[in-house]
């Protein structure tokens, strides 16, 4: 199930790049803090999460 949420994931980035036009790394946050919330992370650990993932 976890690969099935990571491949809804890549297909929501990349319509937001292709058709809405957003800036890739607005996407990728937006995109990563959908995929925490459809993971089951708590609301107050994806910001850590996110963050220490692009350190």
């Amino acid at each position: 199930m976890p690969l099935l949420i990571v491949l809804i994931g890549v297909i929501i980035l990349i319509f937001m790049i292709v058709k809405l036009k957003m800036n890739t790394f607005v996407g990728l946050v937006i995109t990563s803090f959908i995929i925490g919330l459809l993971l089951g992370l708590p609301l107050t650990k994806i910001p850590q999460t996110i963050e220490t993932g692009y350190i």
